[in-house]
């Protein structure tokens, strides 16, 4: 079951480059916790892109893909942290 509060939280590193447009990412997950499309993920306290799909992987783990709005993609790096918390 879903909790209300599931959410991602971001840990930013250095921007070195910028996107026009929002950016997709995915995130591997051993144990998503409920995590599910339409979740929100949140960078200091603000709300910056959402989940948009959980898909199942191999081992039992779970594939989570996210939009990061157009605002804040060139803020997100294929190195940045990602930590769920609910």
């Amino acid at each position: 079951m879903r909790g209300a509060a599931t959410a991602i939280a971001i840990a930013l590193l250095p921007v070195l480059s910028a996107c026009a447009g929002p950016a997709h990412y995915s995130a591997m997950f051993n144990q998503p916790d409920g995590l599910g499309p339409g979740d929100p993920v949140i960078h200091a306290g603000e709300t910056i892109g959402s989940v948009t799909a959980m898909t199942p992987a191999s081992g039992g783990d779970s594939q989570a893909s996210i939009t990061i709005d157009p605002g804040y993609s060139k803020d997100i790096r294929i190195d940045s942290v990602m930590t769920l918390t609910g």
